[in-house]
C-alpha cells in the first residue's frame, strides 16, 4: 500500500492513480490506502467519507471511466450501478449538499472503458 497523503479525517484525502487493468473489472478506491479512520475500534474501524469525490481522468486515456457501486461492472446490468461516466481528458466532481449524508468510499470502484485507461481520485472531507 502507497504512503498516504492527507489526512483520512480530511479535509483533502487523495486516493492516488487508479488504473483499470481490465476492463469489466472495477478497482476499489481504496486499492491504494487504508480504506479506514482512525475511529471506531481495531474490531470494526470506521470507513472513509466524503462529501466530494474529485475524479479527474487523464486525457492520454483511450476512453471513459465510470464510477460505479461496488458489486457490479459498468459494463454488466445495463450499467445500473454507474454513478458518473466521466470522459477522459475531463474532471468531475461528485459533491453531496447534505454533509449529514456523505459517501461512503467503501461501496463505490472504479471501471473503465478500455483496459488500463486510469484516473485520479480525491476525496474532500467536511
Amino acid at each position: 500500500m502507497a504512503t498516504a497523503f492527507g489526512s483520512t479525517s480530511g479535509p483533502i484525502y487523495p486516493l492516488g492513480l487508479l488504473v483499470v487493468a481490465a476492463a469489466g473489472t472495477p478497482v476499489a478506491l481504496t486499492a491504494n490506502v487504508g480504506g479506514s479512520t482512525a475511529f471506531g475500534t481495531g474490531a470494526s474501524p470506521a470507513p472513509i467519507v466524503a462529501s466530494q469525490i474529485i475524479i479527474s481522468v487523464p486525457s492520454t486515456n483511450t476512453g471513459d471511466v465510470q464510477l460505479c457501486f461496488t458489486g457490479q461492472a459498468a459494463a454488466s446490468g445495463s450499467g445500473t450501478s454507474v454513478i458518473v461516466n466521466v470522459p477522459k481528458g475531463t474532471v468531475y466532481t461528485l459533491a453531496s449538499p447534505q454533509l449529514s449524508n456523505p459517501f461512503e468510499i467503501g461501496r463505490m470502484k472504479l471501471d473503465a472503458t478500455n483496459s488500463g485507461d486510469s484516473a485520479y481520485v480525491t476525496l474532500v472531507i467536511f
